[in-house]
């Protein structure tokens, strides 16, 4: 199960703890705050923290105390610490003791954004803040479901809307898109929840033991039927039934799934009296329109069943989604084969952003599988990939993401990136390559400016070749975040 990311502050500045808290938040992490190291020993006692930031006004006496904490208890948390002092001996003493890393006071907000970023990257967490941003967590070890998409967000917010409420539901998509999960949501976000969730794969059963499987039958009703059974329609009874593959069922099991519809009634096979049923049904099916006009499926079903209809687009109309599954699945196939996955490198992310995907989900999660699996340097290259995916036709950059589906939210981050370069460079240039000093002419932390370089991909040695004095000094403006 994927959780958010937790956050531990402890300090005994009730100002400090607010700032930290509020600037974490932003962050859509979990904030807990302790008083005290007692406090803050009691709760990394109770819960688990990713990173564990500790604010003290003496010199590292609260950072010692956490960081032995941290240690004896052979947790995985990372802590970062916060101090007024710069004495060099106590940071190495700590970093050699466990510590992750510390920051002077006062810090720059981005700096310690950046850090806590970092932090979860190394503690083998990536990026997944992004899937409590943009989708619903299932209950199942499938996973959830993810999207950030504006197809994918106005589907959730279909299922937030019509899980209150009992109507039939006609969810249609391709094979491996997610219709279970989509259906599993819906149910859990039902006033139905603490009843049962029953599914059947109609497709998979012949008519006679769909038949008895739904409606369940009375005792001697076929040859071999010693006792009643009681079918699924009953034993969802105040609950929820799914019926994936809807198209897939017999005429015969179709006129009863209509009765059932339309009265809440049914007849067990071999029975006599009607069985009223209080029971909300969910249905799928790749394309049950086709499946009508191609004379397989009864238009007055498909009519009663099509009540609220919900869509999933294939994965490969939704590829700004891939890195968010690959993130997720990387994760979770790492932990399942006890290995550690850093990243995956640009070129092998090219290959998957590039290919169709007629498997959709299924498909991706399967592949990833193979490739942690023969991944043996934690960094997944292309040549960890299947072959058929190596040997593809690689799109070019620019055109992986459609116009279409290019967000304001990133449009406006590209802005940012690209005012973001010049400003560096402009200030690199003025300095001629010295980083310290660019850093204090923008009021910078040399760590942070440093950082941002390197997000950049800029190098101080190209302006220190430049020696010559520009004739009228360059305008650096002021940093917009």
């Amino acid at each position: 199960m994927v959780s958010v990311p937790r956050m531990l502050v402890v300090s005994s500045d009730q100002r400090m703890r607010k700032l930290l808290a509020s600037l974490l938040r932003e962050e859509n992490y979990i904030v807990s705050l302790a008083r005290d190291n007692g406090e803050a020993l009691e709760k990394i006692k109770e819960k688990d923290f990713n990173v564990v930031i500790a604010d003290s006004k003496l010199p590292y006496v609260s950072g010692e105390r956490i960081v032995e904490g941290v240690a004896a208890l052979n947790l995985c948390s990372k802590v970062i610490l916060l101090s007024l002092f710069s004495d060099v001996e106590s940071v190495l003493r700590l970093l050699q003791e466990g510590a992750y890393d510390y920051l002077k006071k006062p810090f720059v907000a981005d700096e310690l954004k950046i850090l806590i970023r970092r932090a979860l990257r190394d503690n083998g967490y990536i990026e997944e803040g992004e899937i409590f941003k943009h989708g619903l967590v299932g209950q199942r070890t499938r996973g959830p479901l993810i999207g950030k998409t504006l197809k994918m967000q106005k589907i959730f917010a279909k299922i937030q809307d019509v899980a209150k409420t009992d109507i039939t539901v006609l969810i249609q998509g391709e094979t491996g898109t997610g219709k279970e999960l989509v259906a599993e949501a819906i149910h859990r976000l039902s006033p139905r929840k603490k009843k049962s969730f029953l599914r059947v794969n109609c497709a998979a059963l012949s008519e006679s033991l769909l038949e008895s499987e739904l409606f369940g039958y009375e005792k001697g009703a076929f040859t071999g039927a010693i006792q009643s059974k009681e079918g699924l329609f009953a034993a969802a009874e105040k609950g929820t039934l799914f019926l994936d593959e809807i198209c897939g069922a017999s005429f015969g099991a179709q006129a009863k799934l209509l009765r059932v519809a339309e009265y809440k009634e049914f007849l067990r096979v071999g029975g006599t009296r009607g069985v009223n049923v209080d029971v909300r049904l969910l249905v799928a099916a790749k394309n049950l329109k086709e499946s009508v006009e191609k004379k397989r499926f009864r238009e007055d079903l498909y009519y009663r069943l099509n009540v609220f209809p919900i869509f999933i687009p294939p994965l490969r109309e939704r590829k700004q989604d891939i890195p968010l599954f690959i993130h997720y699945f990387l994760r979770q196939h790492s932990s399942f084969l006890n290995k550690h996955i850093k990243r995956i490198s640009d070129k092998s992310l090219r290959c998957l952003l590039s290919y169709d995907w007629p498997g959709n989900v299924r498909e991706l999660e399967n592949v990833l599988l193979q490739t942690v699996a023969v991944c043996r340097k934690g960094i997944i290259a292309d040549n960890d990939l299947p072959e058929y995916l190596q040997t593809q036709k690689m799109l070019p950059e620019e055109s992986l993401f459609s116009e279409a589906s290019f967000s304001f939210r990133r449009a406006k981050q590209e802005v940012i990136k690209s005012f973001e370069r010049k400003y560096l460079k402009n200030a690199l240039q003025n300095s001629r390559g010295n980083i310290s000093q660019a850093a204090r002419t923008v009021k910078m932390s040399r760590p942070l400016f440093y950082e941002k370089m390197k997000k950049h991909k800029l190098t101080s040695l190209n302006f220190k070749k430049n020696t010559h004095r520009c004739s009228k000094k360059q305008t650096v403006f002021p940093f917009l975040t």
